[in-house]
């Protein structure tokens, strides 16, 4: 599969074109990342855009550690959350409002993906509340990430289960672990499996079987509707 590149471009204009977009209504006390570029990020916190830059103290309880072309880390509450370049995550919930660890899943009941121009689709996300933006790739058996995405987002894969796959380019050894929450477009799923490739490919995580085989899958043209069964 050939590699989906992304690139800051002009960081200023393309500053000014969100900037100058209509405010997106949100959950009440949440963050949402909208776009980050070289050491500065804009988010959306309870409804209100702000631009972050590193060093600042734009906001009490969010702030932004690190940006560039290939993510933004921004420390919540104290917690680290990593997102990647021009990805929309869905909300972070602040610490007054508790997420219920004992649900088996939670979200909508429908999701609704468009494809991109070059046919592809891609979901907003986060593994283990990590957010990302997968590939849905309806040929992977699992969730597959690079290792470099797993370090990214926090994921403790060295100790899974040794094992190989086979590949574009011959076969590679993986690591076959448990995702405890894979979050998409907000249907949250638990215990997912997962594979873990070394390396920086695939640049996106791979959105397989493992969490689409559990949910009802239409497609129509360029639209792809996700729902629960």
């Amino acid at each position: 599969m050939t590699a989906i590149s992304r690139h800051w471009g002009n960081g200023i204009a393309l500053l000014v074109a969100w900037l100058a977009l209509p405010l997106i209504s949100i959950a009440e006390d949440s963050l949402q990342l909208v776009v980050t570029g070289s050491s500065r990020a804009i988010v959306l916190v309870n409804g209100e855009r702000l631009v972050l830059r590193v060093g600042e103290e734009s906001h009490p309880r969010v702030r932004l550690v690190s940006a560039d072309s290939d993510q933004a880390v921004l420390h919540i509450d104290g917690d680290e959350h990593v997102l990647e370049t021009g990805s929309v995550a869905a909300p972070v919930l602040l610490d007054d409002h508790h997420v219920d660890d004992t649900a088996v899943d939670s979200g909508p009941a429908a999701i609704t993906l468009w494809a991109e121009p070059n046919g592809f689709f891609f979901a907003n996300g986060a593994v283990n509340r990590r957010s990302t933006r997968f590939l849905v790739d309806t040929g992977a058996n699992t969730v597959t990430l690079s290792s470099v995405q797993a370090d990214r987002l926090g994921v403790d894969y060295q100790e899974g289960r040794n094992g190989f796959a086979a590949t574009a380019s011959g076969v590679t050894p993986i690591k076959s672990i448990t995702l405890d929450r894979v979050t998409v477009e907000g249907i949250t799923l638990r215990n997912i499996a997962a594979n873990v490739v070394p390396g920086n490919f695939p640049e996106y995580p791979l959105l397989g079987a493992s969490f689409l085989g559990q949910l009802n899958m239409t497609r129509s043209g360029n639209r792809m509707e996700l729902s629960r069964r």
